[in-house]
């Protein structure tokens, strides 16, 4: 008897010759997915930029904290406090941003540089940071999803930390 007609060795090469078709299948079907556009423009992108527990946190003097403001405070020496009437939540394209307790975003307001998103004054006691972010939009930028890169420009200043008095 031929060992080629054996049960045993017909069940190999038909589960061989399945596994090989498989294979090929596969590979051509990864072969043949759709192609992606080398680059593809982006306008009018918003990049949000979160920083860390400590930044949004009570500073180191008593009754003082970290801050972001969308532009430059003004101050003519380091005496000078963040006030209301100095600290910017927009300037340009630029927007400070506060996480509210339900985790979506709103416009930030200088009370709500002291409090947590459920409005609970934030103490060097209690580890607990106000979630600010910063938002700028209008930027523009290329997305290569072959080459899995991405570049964005954008207008606005650059966000500054600051701590209020």
């Amino acid at each position: 008897m031929d060992s080629s007609s054996t049960p045993r060795t017909r069940f190999g090469v038909v589960a061989a010759a399945s596994l090989t078709a498989a294979a090929l299948t596969l590979g051509g079907a990864l072969v043949a997915a759709p192609a992606h556009a080398a680059e593809t423009s982006i306008d009018d992108a918003v990049f949000r930029w979160g920083i860390n527990a400590e930044a949004n946190a009570a500073a180191f003097a008593p009754g003082t904290v970290n801050l972001l403001s969308a532009g430059v405070v003004t101050a003519t020496s380091s005496a000078d406090r963040v006030t209301s009437a100095n600290w910017k939540q927009s300037e340009g394209d630029t927007k400070i941003l506060k996480r509210q307790s339900d985790g979506s975003y709103a416009a930030a307001t200088f009370a709500g540089l002291r409090t947590d998103a459920a409005g609970t004054t934030i103490t060097t006691g209690n580890g607990l940071n106000s979630g600010h972010i910063v938002e700028i939009s209008g930027g523009t930028g290329t997305v290569d999803v072959s080459a899995n890169t991405a570049a964005s420009s954008g207008p606005g200043p650059s966000p500054r930390p600051s701590t209020p008095g």
